[in-house]
């Protein structure tokens, strides 16, 4: 008999005879596979039928198994218990993973999510690495294809079919400048105080690449002069600092720098820059055990950062 030819046969009834076995008594086995009686004993013909054998003889004590019956008992109960390690999902430890994720995510949020994330995995799981690309506008394709394991992003409205999200953290807009910047002494700015300098637009393609915040200037009548546009973190925090350009930048990009080096000032009321960053991930991981223990593990992290 081949493995295609087991379709022909009814692999319950191997769970029937691992229970009349132990049972000895067809009322009891009835019982413990929660069926009746009456179909119980056709279970117990069609055995016989199976195995062209009669199996049990019907004593005043009970079924006693014939010697066929003996004979089978241990490799049916082996084949039942194999089948239930295969169906049965292993527990996963992170511990004992090996495994490398590829993540896209913007540099800056990088600098945010990736030092916290990176010690709760040297505590967790210890043979887990991480593959870090910035993100671009196919990134979010790119899961699809398997090239990617999770992008760092926003949701949009053109994301393929199958792409999961789940929310990171949601921040606010703020504009960056050196401490000793003629407008770091402002609590909230003006427009017109905003676009009085210039401006170094960090630039992240698929966040910010269409330009909201300039969007929104022009419905007001107002436009800045970019000096640089740039999606180089580092870069921009160093021009920032020697130079009297501002940055319109986020709320947590401040608290990379805790010994005082940027300074923060509220926007305009009339402008909109809040953001929710999301974790992305395709349909082909979304049950995979690695993976979900990954997404809450990031989850965690931001929620710890905020």
């Amino acid at each position: 008999m081949t493995p295609d030819e087991l379709n022909r046969i009814d692999l319950n009834l191997l769970v029937a005879f691992n229970a009349l076995m132990d049972e000895r008594s067809v009322s009891r086995a009835a019982e413990r596979l929660h069926v009746t009686q009456p179909a119980m004993s056709k279970t117990l013909q069609r055995l016989r039928d199976l195995f062209n054998e009669p199996l049990f003889l019907r004593t005043p004590k009970g079924l006693e198994p014939t010697p066929r019956s003996l004979e089978l008992q241990a490799p049916v109960a082996e084949v039942l218990e194999q089948l239930i390690t295969v169906i049965t999902p292993a527990e996963f430890d992170p511990a004992s993973l090996t495994r490398t994720f590829n993540l896209a995510i913007a540099d800056p949020m990088a600098a945010f999510l990736v030092p916290g994330l990176v010690g709760r995995l040297e505590q967790e799981a210890p043979s887990v690495s991480l593959k870090l690309r910035g993100y671009i506008g196919d990134s979010i394709d790119a899961l699809s294809k398997g090239t990617l394991d999770f992008v760092v992003g926003l949701v949009t409205e053109n994301a393929p079919a199958g792409v999961h999200a789940r929310t990171l953290f949601q921040d606010k807009g703020c504009c960056l400048m050196r401490p000793g910047h003629p407008l770091a002494q402002q609590e909230r700015l003006s427009i017109e105080e905003l676009v009085a300098y210039d401006h170094i637009k960090p630039w992240f393609k698929g966040i910010n690449d269409k330009g909201p915040m300039d969007i929104q200037l022009k419905s007001m009548g107002f436009s800045r002069h970019i000096r640089i546009e740039a999606s180089h973190f580092l870069t921009i925090i160093r021009t920032l600092q020697n130079s009297d350009a501002v940055a319109i930048g986020f709320d947590n990009w401040v608290s990379l720098f805790p010994g005082g080096e940027l300074v923060r000032v509220e926007l305009p009321e009339s402008l909109d820059s809040s953001v929710v960053i999301h974790l992305l991930w395709d349909e082909r991981s979304h049950n995979d055990p690695a993976c979900r223990w990954f997404r809450q593990l990031m989850v965690d992290v931001a929620g710890s950062e905020m």
